[in-house]
């Protein structure tokens, strides 16, 4: 399943090779299609807020839906006009997973190989911390991006998902304000731990974390069991018990975490880039190979997605 990215309401500027746009002058004929175009503008945005228009995730009772731009988007530059990649300026912020924490040894050397920022150019920066969310950058923006002199970006990429209310906000609006023309793209990412099992059925008010449902039945899901076989049979349904659970989306699909990231997003025109998931959370399985064996970071081909994603 392909996701796609969402630009906001907002403004936003695009990478092009020639961003210069002829000028017109406004004529009285021009008057009737001039309305005829806003009234179109209003119905497509009308309709990207109806739940049959977005990209959604379901469970066996729970939808969420993400709007998706309309197919012809303008402001999606086409490949052969963009800049050559080398050429692009990338920052990054994020939290362990964009630094490329669960991986290989850690070292500097080995992390620029795989993870998504340097996939994206060798020259990006990646202001990444572990552990760490967006209120210290948000604190010292300035200090960490240099002077107006010291570097210029193009395209700056936010992975904030489950902690963008602490700060994602004020650092994305520095961020706009010292780099007006550059393209902010907020990423929504999930892992398996973001999925639980529900107690109740198709009600699902009562939820069991995937860790303890794996270990009731013997198996480990925090060693590497993210790729055990075993494990993924479990969840790939036939005679049993199993066949029979219903999963659902947890954080993934919390509404009000949505929302920030939205808002912000439509705070400073940036945009917003989910990643691919499972209509039924149980085939998250058809997505292990992109976690790394803590079930929580990437691997590289997890890494990889995200640079396809957000280039």
């Amino acid at each position: 399943q392909k996701s796609t990215i969402q630009q906001s309401k907002h403004p936003v500027r695009s990478l092009t090779m020639n961003t210069t746009k002829p000028k017109h002058k406004l004529t009285v004929k021009a008057i009737p299609i001039i309305f005829l175009l806003l009234a179109s503008i209003y119905i497509t945005l009308d309709t990207l807020h109806t739940p049959n228009n977005g990209r959604h995730l379901t469970s066996t009772s729970h939808t969420f839906h993400l709007p998706t731009n309309p197919p012809d988007d303008d402001t999606i530059i086409p490949l052969p006009l963009r800049l050559p990649p080398d050429q692009i300026r990338y920052a990054a912020f994020g939290t362990s997973q964009t630094w490329g924490a669960g991986y290989g040894t850690g070292s500097l050397a080995e992390r620029k190989t795989y993870v998504y920022p340097w996939l994206l150019s060798p020259n990006a920066t990646n202001f990444a911390i572990r552990a760490g969310g967006p209120n210290y950058p948000a604190t010292c923006t300035s200090t960490m991006m240099g002077g107006e002199e010291e570097a210029v970006y193009d395209v700056v990429v936010f992975e904030f998902f489950m902690r963008a209310q602490d700060g994602l906000a004020t650092l994305a609006r520095r961020v706009r304000e010292r780099f007006p023309d550059a393209l902010l793209v907020f990423l929504l990412n999930w892992n398996p731990k973001m999925i639980h099992r529900c107690l109740d059925g198709e009600e699902c008010t009562e939820t069991q974390n995937m860790f303890d449902y794996v270990e009731e039945r013997g198996l480990d899901l925090h060693n590497g069991g993210v790729h055990d076989e075993m494990v993924h049979a479990l969840f790939r349904g036939g005679e049993g018990e199993e066949d029979n659970e219903t999963f659902r989306f947890v954080q993934f699909a919390d509404k009000d975490k949505l929302k920030v990231v939205f808002d912000v997003a439509k705070d400073v025109g940036g945009y917003v880039a989910p990643m691919p998931s499972p209509e039924n959370p149980r085939d998250w399985l058809n997505y292990a190979h992109m976690f790394a064996t803590d079930i929580h970071h990437f691997s590289p081909d997890g890494h990889r997605e995200i640079h396809d994603r957000v280039q």
